[in-house]
Formats: structure tokens, C-alpha cells, sequence
């Protein structure tokens, strides 16, 4: 018996690190032979940015240490700020608005 793919798994493989190989055999998984995987890619690549990028609270709680008063917080704020917004283009670039 063949395990069926839900909508559910495609959040799940892009939080689990798939490539997109492996995400692209999810998404054709759940939309079946006949389905065109780079059109759906196409056409929901907002979902697919909004699933695949860092929680906002990730950069909350970077401009929080930036704003501290101790050097060495504000050192890590940086860099967690620096990681989001690396995280965020990496993500713009995988998923293009096309």
C-alpha cells in the first residue's frame, strides 16, 4: 500500500532540509503524474518562501541584543542578524517570484 502525500508534507520536507530535488519529488508525490511540479513551484512561491524562512521572532530577538548595552550581546545580535537576513535571500533566491 502506497502512503499518500499530503499538502502538509511539502512545509514539512522544506523544514527537514530537503533539497530541491527531494522537495520537487514531494510536491509531485502530492499532485499526482499528471501534475507540473515548476508550475505549482510558480504559482505558489509566496507559500513556499513563507514556510522556508526563519521565524520573524529569529530578528526580534537580534535588534533586542543589538540594543543592549553589553558589547558581547550586542556582538551575537549582530551576528543572529546577519544569519536572518542571509537566511531570508538564500530563501528569495531558492524560490523566485517569477
Amino acid at each position: 500500500m502506497t502512503q499518500r502525500t499530503f499538502h502538509s508534507d511539502i512545509p514539512k520536507a522544506i523544514r527537514n532540509g530537503a533539497t530541491d530535488d527531494e522537495l520537487n519529488d514531494v510536491i509531485q508525490d502530492y499532485l499526482g503524474p499528471d501534475g507540473d511540479v515548476q508550475q505549482w513551484r510558480v504559482d505558489n512561491y509566496i507559500q513556499l518562501r513563507a514556510w522556508a524562512y526563519l521565524p520573524i521572532a529569529e530578528y526580534n530577538d537580534a535588534q533586542v541584543k543589538l540594543n543592549s548595552a553589553d558589547s558581547e550581546i550586542q556582538s551575537e545580535g549582530q551576528q543572529q542578524l546577519e544569519n536572518y537576513v542571509a537566511n531570508c535571500l538564500q530563501v528569495k533566491s531558492r524560490f523566485p517570484k517569477e
